[in-house]
Parts: structure tokens; C-alpha cells; sequence
């Protein structure tokens, strides 16, 4: 498998949307770094809430991953769909999980070195990764059950109105809390849950994704055989 993928890696990332990838690592680091170009030191719920900003932005740069214009030309291949599949998350999805490591570090910087400890590393990866995975399981739904090139238009409108709508409710729901709230260590929980319930959506999407080449090459056989 892994020779497969080695071969198939050159070939998807040529066809694959680069721009997103690019604009929003950018912007992401552009934005982490904008403490230390202005010498501004921040406090906890400052960096803490800079980070989420940048993990956001981190996700938007997944939402085309899956995006396969020339999906009509290559519906019939010998490659399983869902290994294609998962090699586009993976050229998209490596590259920003190591421009939001860069974006943490860059706002840990900003921080007074005698306050970074208690910068809740941990707690806000948490967020990040569930973040991505619900742009990658929005944009697989939106391939599958519209077009192969509707996945990015239906993840990041998605994945905007989602937080948008999550800072909007009251303390008491809050998810994104803060590290000094009460509601900190019981909203890691609504992170972890969206988090296995996104890898769950996009582990069945993609598993039903490699049925699908079967299916195609039957219809071929059939018309075939009837002409």
C-alpha cells in the first residue's frame, strides 16, 4: 500500500487545489506572527483565543481536499477510491497541521515566558484536530452526495456558520471557554465527541466511497454486454 500511495502522490498532488492550501497556511502564520512583528506581549486569554483564529484558518485550508475535477475521467481506476481519498486528506491536512505547530509556537512566543505554562497546549490541539475533521467529514459528505468539486463550497460556508453560531451561545454552553473559565475541562468533552463524530462520518463516507468504482465498472460490464 504504501508503494501505491508513493506513486499516486505525485499525480494527486499535481491535480489537487493548492491555493487554499497555500493562502491559509499563509494567512495562518501571518496571523500567529503578528504579536512579535509588533512587539506585543500577550496574556492567556489573548493567545488562547489568537490560536483558535489560526486553527480556523488551519481548517479552511483542508475544505478542497477532496475536490477531484477530473473525477469523470477516472471513476473506473485499479486503485481503491478510498486510498485517492485519503492520500488528498493527507497532502492537505500534513502540510496545515504543521503550519498550526507553527502558528501555537509563534503565539507562545508572544507570551511572557513566566505565564507559557499555563498555555493549555493540550486542550486547544484538541480543537484543532476536531476543527479539521469537520471540515474534511463536511466536504466528503458534500463530494458524495453532490458533485466531486462541491466539497470545498459546502465545507467552508460549513465550517464558518458552525463557529460562528458555537461563539454565540451563552457561557453555560459555551465551547470555546476559556482556560480560566469553570466550563474549561467539561468543554474538552464537546471537542472529543465532535472529534470521533467527524472521524466516524468520514471513515464511513470513504468506506462506501470504495464500493462505488465497483458499481461504476458493473454498469460498464452491463451496457457493454447489451450493445
Amino acid at each position: 500500500m504504501l508503494t501505491t500511495v508513493w506513486l499516486l502522490a505525485p499525480h494527486l498532488a499535481r491535480s489537487s487545489r493548492k491555493a487554499p492550501v497555500v493562502l491559509c497556511g499563509v494567512l495562518a502564520v501571518a496571523l500567529a506572527a503578528l504579536p512579535l512583528t509588533a512587539s506585543y506581549q500577550l496574556e492567556i486569554p489573548y493567545a488562547v483565543t489568537l490560536i483558535r483564529v489560526v486553527a480556523v484558518t488551519v481548517a479552511l485550508g483542508v475544505a478542497f481536499a477532496l475536490d477531484d475535477s477530473a473525477s469523470a475521467t477516472t471513476r473506473v481506476t485499479p486503485t481503491s477510491r478510498r486510498l485517492v481519498h485519503l492520500t488528498r486528506i493527507a497532502l492537505s491536512a500534513l502540510p496545515m497541521v504543521s503550519v498550526w505547530a507553527a502558528g501555537l509556537l509563534l503565539c507562545r512566543m508572544a507570551v511572557p515566558a513566566n505565564a507559557r505554562q499555563y498555555l493549555p497546549v493540550g486542550g486547544l490541539a484538541l480543537e484543532a484536530a476536531a476543527l479539521m475533521a469537520t471540515t474534511l467529514a463536511l466536504a466528503a459528505v458534500a463530494v458524495t452526495v453532490s458533485a466531486t468539486t462541491h466539497g470545498g463550497l459546502t465545507a467552508t460556508p460549513g465550517l464558518l456558520l458552525a463557529t460562528t453560531a458555537m461563539t454565540l451561545l451563552p457561557d453555560g454552553l459555551q465551547p470555546f471557554a476559556g482556560p480560566e473559565s469553570a466550563r474549561w475541562e467539561a468543554s474538552r468533552w464537546f471537542w472529543l465527541i465532535l472529534l470521533v463524530g467527524a472521524m466516524f462520518v468520514l471513515g464511513s463516507v470513504l468506506r462506501d466511497a470504495r464500493r462505488r468504482p465497483s458499481a461504476a465498472a458493473g454498469t460498464t460490464a452491463v451496457n457493454v454486454s447489451i450493445a
